[in-house]
Protein backbone atom coordinates (compact mmCIF):
# COMPACT_ATOMS: atom_id res chain seq x y z
CA UNK A 1 0.00 0.00 0.00
CA UNK A 2 1.36 3.44 -0.85
CA UNK A 3 2.14 5.71 2.30
CA UNK A 4 -0.47 8.15 3.83
CA UNK A 5 1.13 11.39 4.92
CA UNK A 6 -1.75 13.49 6.84
CA UNK A 7 -0.94 17.53 7.43
CA UNK A 8 -3.21 19.51 10.09
CA UNK A 9 -3.93 22.78 7.84
CA UNK A 10 -6.43 24.80 10.10
CA UNK A 11 -8.10 23.98 13.15
CA UNK A 12 -11.28 26.08 13.77
CA UNK A 13 -13.36 26.34 17.16
CA UNK A 14 -15.58 23.71 15.68
CA UNK A 15 -13.82 21.09 12.91
CA UNK A 16 -10.21 20.88 11.52
CA UNK A 17 -9.33 20.42 7.90
CA UNK A 18 -6.54 18.40 6.95
CA UNK A 19 -4.44 17.46 3.81
CA UNK A 20 -3.88 14.29 2.52
CA UNK A 21 -1.01 12.79 0.36
CA UNK A 22 -1.52 9.42 -0.60
CA UNK A 23 1.24 7.69 -2.68
CA UNK A 24 4.96 9.04 -3.21
CA UNK A 25 5.12 12.87 -3.19
CA UNK A 26 6.39 13.40 -6.55
CA UNK A 27 3.71 10.92 -7.65
CA UNK A 28 1.00 11.44 -5.02
CA UNK A 29 -2.63 12.04 -4.74
CA UNK A 30 -3.30 14.55 -2.97
CA UNK A 31 -7.08 15.55 -0.77
CA UNK A 32 -8.50 17.94 1.77
CA UNK A 33 -10.36 16.47 4.71
CA UNK A 34 -12.44 18.24 7.04
CA UNK A 35 -13.60 16.65 10.34
CA UNK A 36 -16.15 18.42 12.81
CA UNK A 37 -15.10 18.08 16.46
CA UNK A 38 -18.28 16.50 17.54
CA UNK A 39 -17.81 13.37 15.19
CA UNK A 40 -14.38 12.90 15.84
CA UNK A 41 -15.06 12.71 19.31
CA UNK A 42 -17.36 10.63 18.76
CA UNK A 43 -15.32 7.95 17.08
CA UNK A 44 -12.39 8.45 19.37
CA UNK A 45 -13.79 8.94 22.66
CA UNK A 46 -10.90 12.08 21.75
CA UNK A 47 -8.43 9.31 22.79
CA UNK A 48 -6.46 9.54 19.25
CA UNK A 49 -5.36 12.92 17.18
CA UNK A 50 -7.58 13.66 13.82
CA UNK A 51 -4.63 12.68 11.92
CA UNK A 52 -4.66 8.85 13.36
CA UNK A 53 -8.37 9.44 12.74
CA UNK A 54 -7.79 10.72 9.03
CA UNK A 55 -5.30 7.97 8.55
CA UNK A 56 -7.63 4.75 9.24
CA UNK A 57 -10.33 6.63 7.54
CA UNK A 58 -8.11 6.56 4.24
CA UNK A 59 -6.65 2.95 4.90
CA UNK A 60 -10.88 1.96 5.40
CA UNK A 61 -11.58 3.89 2.06
CA UNK A 62 -8.68 2.55 0.34
CA UNK A 63 -9.36 -1.41 0.93
CA UNK A 64 -13.29 -0.84 0.05
CA UNK A 65 -12.53 1.48 -3.61
CA UNK A 66 -9.27 -0.44 -4.13
CA UNK A 67 -7.95 2.97 -6.03
CA UNK A 68 -7.08 6.06 -4.31
CA UNK A 69 -8.80 7.89 -7.78
CA UNK A 70 -12.07 6.88 -6.52
CA UNK A 71 -12.12 9.12 -3.19
CA UNK A 72 -12.77 12.16 -3.50
CA UNK A 73 -10.90 14.86 -3.41
CA UNK A 74 -12.32 16.89 -0.84
CA UNK A 75 -14.56 15.77 1.73
CA UNK A 76 -15.87 15.73 5.31
CA UNK A 77 -15.10 12.25 7.20
CA UNK A 78 -18.67 12.36 8.00
CA UNK A 79 -19.12 11.45 4.03
CA UNK A 80 -17.61 8.00 4.62
CA UNK A 81 -20.70 6.60 6.49
CA UNK A 82 -23.23 7.56 3.72
CA UNK A 83 -21.28 5.08 1.70
CA UNK A 84 -20.47 2.84 3.81
CA UNK A 85 -22.68 1.70 7.30
CA UNK A 86 -19.92 -0.18 8.81
CA UNK A 87 -17.32 2.62 8.86
CA UNK A 88 -18.04 4.41 12.04
CA UNK A 89 -18.27 0.74 13.94
CA UNK A 90 -14.83 0.14 12.24
CA UNK A 91 -13.28 3.02 13.66
CA UNK A 92 -14.68 3.16 16.89
CA UNK A 93 -12.90 -0.22 17.34
CA UNK A 94 -9.48 0.87 17.16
Amino acid sequence: MDPIQVFRKIEREIDWELTIIVGHESNGVGFLVRIDKVHWEELTGGRHPPEDLVRRSFVFLLRKKKSVFTIPRNFNIRDIQKQFAEYEDEMKKR
